[in-house]
C-alpha cells in the first residue's frame, strides 16, 4: 500500500484558484499561435505543457511517498509527562498539584493499552524536564526537573523510537516552554507522519501568585553614589493586598518598605548607596501573601560591580572676581566643595573675561583650547555640565544640541545655576536647553527678583526632605534642622512652574505666581540623563552667605560642600555607572540558571559618540571551570548601534563576558560583564500554564488536544490504525529519477513537435 504525504499542503481555495489560472494561461497561449497549427496539434501541445507544469508544481509541494504494509506487531504510544518544578504548583483539578493530574492520565493510558482491545498499540512512559527518562510506573514521576524542554523531549522520542512510534501523548502545563525552538521539531513530526496528542494540565488564569517578575539596574555602581533599582512586581489574586518589599545585600536586610499589590504589574523603585568595592549581590524579595501558590518566585537577585569612579565636571561660572576680604575666587568655593570628594574632578571656565581667566589660571567659554568644547566627542568626555550665569549667546546652536544629546542620549547631567543671565533672563526659553531643564522658563524681559533688604530662606518640600540631593544628614530630624538654618538669599530667577515630570525639592517661602510658590530647586530625569535647576545663585551676590557660611559655626561651610557633592553625584549617576561610554554589554534579565540561553547585546558608539553599525565587535565568555570560548557578535537590524550574541549556560557558577569594538582598524572600547548562574528555580519564575504552545504542537502535527475522558478513544483509534498498517519506507518524490525523466520528456517532446510544425 502506498500513501502520498504533503508536509505543507496548499489550501483548497488556493489550489483551485491556481489550477484555474494555469488552465486559462495554457488555453490563451495556444488560442491564436503563430503559424496557426490545427486544433489537433494545439490539443497535443496543451496536454504536454500541462503535464510538465503539473509535475513541477507537484515537486514544489515536496511530497513524500510512504510504502505501507500490514506486518502485524504493536506500535508505540510514547507518553511524555512533564516532570519539571512547575508541575508541583497546585492549580490542577481540585487545586491538587499538576503532577497528580499527569500521573492519573499516564496510569489511565497504561490501563487502556494493556487492555485486550488495544492489541495493536503499547504505551511507553517517559518523564522529561531538561532530560528524558524511561519510567516503569506513573508513581515514579516526581516534579523536580530544573527546566521544561518540550522540544528536546519530542526530538529524543522521535529518534529513539523510530519506525515503531505511532504517536506521542504529551502531558504538560507548557510553562517555561521553548516556543522558539519547537518549530523544527513540529516539522520533523509532520515529515514522518507522526502525531502529537496533548493533555494540558493546570488551569490558566486561576493561579494566585505574587512574584518579582524582573528588575532593572545599571550593573556598575560607584562607591558613595546612590543607585536606583526598579523592581517589577507581578501578581494575580491579591489586588489591594499590602506586602513587604525587602532589599538584602549578601543576605543582610538593608531596606524594607510596604507596597500595595494589584492584578497585573506594578513598578517600585529602591534606592541604595554601595559602600564597599567588588561584585555585590543584592536580592529584592517580596514577603509571600497568605495563599501565595508559588513562594519560590518571590525574590530576584542582581549583581553589581561596585568600584570607585572618577566624575568629570565642566563648570562654567559668570562671577569672574574675588572679594577683597576673601582668599578664594568666587568659582573656587564650588570647585573646592566638589573636589573635597576625591572621586570628583572639575574643569573650570570663566564666562568671557580673558584677563581674569588668565589671572585665575583657567580658560573661558569661547576659548578654542580650554573653553566649552566645540567637538561632540570632547564634550562627552565629561559627566556633568554646570552653567552658572552664562548667557545663551555664548554658545552655538550645535553646542546647544550637543548638550541636549549629552543628557538625553548619553546619560549626562546638566545643572543650571541662577543669576542675571541665567534661565529666561539668559535667553534659554524655547531653546534646546529649555527642553532638558525641569522648569518652564519665562522670557528675557521677565528677568529675576533681587532685593537685599528682603532676603529669603528656601523651604524644602516633602519630596525634598527625602531626596538624595538634599540628604545632608542620615538622621531625618537633623537633616530638617540643617535646612532650616540655610543662609538667606537675595534673589532668584523667575520661572512659570516645574514641568510635569519634574520633582520640586525647594520653593520660595512667600513669593508665588498663579501656579504656586516660585521654584528654587527642582530636578528631573531627561532621557537617560538628569537635570537640575537651582534658580538662585551659588556665589557672592545672591548667595554670598550661602557659599561661605552654611555650616556649623563661623567660617564653616560643610553643608554647602555636602549639598553640591550630593547634587553632582546624583546628576552623574548614569554616566559613572557605565563601564565605559562607547561600548556597553547588557543582558535582558539579571537572573539565569544552568541550561538557559543567554542573549547578549553590545551597544557601540563611534569616536564622536554617534551610533555606528560599521564597528567590528569581538567577544569571549569564560565558563565555570572551562577555558574561554569565542562569542560572535552580529549587527541587529532593528537598532543601528546594537550587536547581538548568545550562548547557553552549561553549569552554575560565574561567567565572564568580554568584548572589544573597533572601527576601521581603530580600537574604540572594551567592556566586561560578569554573570552568576546560581538559581535552581527557573521553572517557577513564570509558572502560569502555557496552553497556547500546547495547542500549537497538537494542531500542527495533526494531533489534537484531549481531556482525560478522551484517552480511551485516542488509544482505540491508534490501536486500530496500527493493526491495519505499518510504515516500511518513506522517500521524497524528487529523489526518484523516473519522475524527473517524465518531466523533462514532456517538455522536450513539446519543444520537438513545435519545431516540426514550424512554431518558434
Amino acid at each position: 500500500m502506498h500513501e502520498i504525504f504533503f508536509p505543507s499542503p496548499p489550501s483548497i481555495p488556493a489550489f483551485l484558484t491556481g489550477g484555474a489560472a494555469l488552465c486559462a494561461l495554457l488555453f490563451w497561449c495556444y488560442l491564436k499561435p503563430i503559424g496557426a497549427p490545427s486544433a489537433r496539434w494545439r490539443a497535443i501541445f496543451i496536454c504536454l505543457r500541462a503535464a510538465a507544469l503539473a509535475l513541477l508544481m507537484f515537486f514544489i509541494l515536496d511530497p513524500f511517498a510512504r510504502s505501507l504494509a500490514n506486518t502485524g506487531g504493536k506500535r508505540t504510544l510514547a507518553v511524555l509527562v512533564d516532570a519539571s518544578r512547575s508541575m508541583s504548583v497546585g492549580d490542577g483539578i481540585g487545586n491538587a498539584p499538576r503532577i497528580e493530574d499527569a500521573r492519573r492520565a499516564a496510569a489511565l493510558t497504561r490501563e487502556q493499552t494493556d487492555a485486550s482491545a488495544a492489541d495493536g498499540i503499547a504505551a511507553k512512559l517517559f518523564a522529561f524536564s531538561e532530560n528524558v527518562v524511561r519510567l516503569a510506573s506513573p508513581a515514579d514521576m516526581k516534579p523536580d526537573g530544573i527546566r521544561t524542554d518540550i522540544a528536546g523531549a519530542l526530538t529524543s522520542i522521535l529518534s529513539t523510537e523510530g519506525a515503531d512510534l505511532e504517536a506521542a501523548l504529551l502531558v504538560s502545563d507548557g510553562a517555561a516552554g521553548d516556543a522558539p525552538e519547537i518549530a523544527p521539531v513540529i516539522a520533523a513530526f509532520r515529515a514522518r507522519g507522526k502525531r502529537v496528542f496533548v493533555l494540558p494540565v493546570g488551569i490558566p488564569g486561576t493561579l494566585r501568585d505574587a512574584r518579582v517578575a524582573n528588575t532593572s539596574i545599571l550593573r556598575r555602581a560607584s562607591i558613595g553614589t546612590e543607585v536606583s533599582l526598579d523592581a517589577f512586581i507581578e501578581s494575580r489574586g491579591f489586588d489591594g493586598v499590602e506586602a513587604s518589599l525587602d532589599l538584602l545585600r549578601e543576605g543582610e536586610l538593608i531596606q524594607s518598605r510596604k507596597v500595595k499589590l494589584a492584578d497585573g504589574t506594578i513598578k517600585t523603585r529602591l534606592n541604595f548607596t554601595p559602600e564597599q568595592e567588588g561584585y555585590l549581590r543584592y536580592t529584592v524579595r517580596i514577603a509571600p501573601p497568605d495563599g501565595d501558590a508559588v513562594p519560590e518566585n518571590n525574590a530576584e537577585t542582581v549583581v553589581i560591580d561596585s568600584r570607585r569612579s572618577r566624575i568629570r565636571v565642566l563648570y562654567m561660572e559668570g562671577s569672574q572676581y574675588r572679594q577683597q576680604e576673601r582668599k578664594l575666587w568666587e568659582f573656587q568655593y564650588f570647585v573646592q566643595a566638589l573636589e573635597e570628594d576625591r572621586d570628583i574632578r572639575v574643569t573650570s571656565v570663566f564666562k568671557d573675561d580673558v584677563a581674569a581667566a588668565q589671572k585665575a589660571g583657567i580658560g573661558y567659554v569661547r576659548d578654542p583650547e580650554r573653553g566649552f568644547p566645540t567637538e561632540r566627542g570632547k564634550l562627552f568626555e565629561y559627566d556633568v555640565i554646570v552653567s552658572s550665569d552664562i548667557d545663551i549667546e555664548y554658545f552655538t546652536p550645535e553646542q546647544l544640541r550637543n548638550t541636549s544629546d549629552f543628557v538625553a542620549l548619553h546619560g549626562g547631567g546638566f545643572l543650571m545655576i541662577g543669576g542675571y543671565t541665567a534661565f529666561g533672563a539668559g535667553g534659554y526659553d524655547e531653546s534646546a536647553i529649555d527642553k532638558l531643564l525641569p522648569v518652564d522658563m519665562q522670557g528675557r524681559r521677565d528677568g529675576y527678583f533681587e532685593d537685599y533688604q528682603d532676603q529669603f530662606r528656601p523651604v524644602l518640600t516633602p519630596e525634598g526632605l527625602e531626596h538624595p540631593v538634599c540628604a545632608l544628614s542620615p538622621d531625618a530630624e537633623e537633616n530638617g534642622r540643617i535646612w532650616e538654618k540655610i543662609p538667606p538669599f537675595a534673589g532668584f530667577n523667575y520661572t512659570e512652574k516645574a514641568k510635569s515630570g519634574a520633582t520640586v525639592l525647594a520653593v520660595h517661602p512667600t513669593r508665588r505666581n498663579q501656579n504656586g510658590p516660585y521654584v528654587i530647586l527642582s530636578v528631573q530625569q531627561y532621557g537617560r540623563g538628569r537635570s537640575m535647576a537651582f534658580t538662585t545663585d551659588t556665589t557672592a551676590g545672591w548667595g554670598n552667605l550661602f557659599e561661605a557660611g552654611w555650616g556649623e559655626g563661623d567660617g564653616d561651610n560643610r553643608h554647602f560642600r555636602r549639598f553640591w557633592q550630593n547634587a553632582v553625584r546624583w546628576l552623574a549617576s548614569y554616566r559613572i555607572n557605565l563601564p565605559n561610554k562607547q561600548l556597553m554589554l547588557s543582558t535582558p534579565v539579571n537572573r539565569y540558571s544552568a541550561g538557559d540561553m543567554i542573549e547578549i547585546s553590545a551597544e557601540c558608539l563611534d569616536k564622536d559618540y554617534l551610533p555606528t553599525a560599521r564597528a567590528e565587535v569581538r567577544g569571549s565568555v569564560k565558563l565555570p571551570g572551562e577555558e574561554s570560548r569565542e562569542l560572535v557578535f552580529r549587527p541587529d537590524s532593528s537598532n543601528p548601534w546594537r550587536y547581538r550574541s548568545q550562548f547557553r549556560a552549561s553549569a552554575q557558577g560565574r561567567y565572564e563576558l568580554r568584548a572589544a569594538a573597533s572601527l576601521e582598524g581603530e580600537e574604540l572600547a572594551e567592556d566586561l560583564l560578569v554573570l552568576f548562574c546560581d538559581d535552581s528555580d527557573a521553572e517557577l519564575r513564570s509558572p502560569e500554564p502555557n496552553h497556547d504552545l500546547l495547542k500549537r504542537i497538537a494542531g500542527e502535527t495533526g494531533g489534537r488536544i484531549v481531556a482525560e475522558s478522551e484517552i480511551s478513544g485516542v488509544v482505540g483509534e491508534l490501536a486500530e490504525k496500527s493493526l491495519r498498517r505499518r510504515e516500511v519506507a518513506s522517500a521524497r518524490f524528487w529523489t526518484r529519477s523516473v519522475f524527473l525523466i517524465l518531466t523533462l520528456g514532456a517538455l522536450s517532446l513539446e519543444w520537438f513537435l513545435r519545431r516540426r510544425v514550424g512554431l518558434p
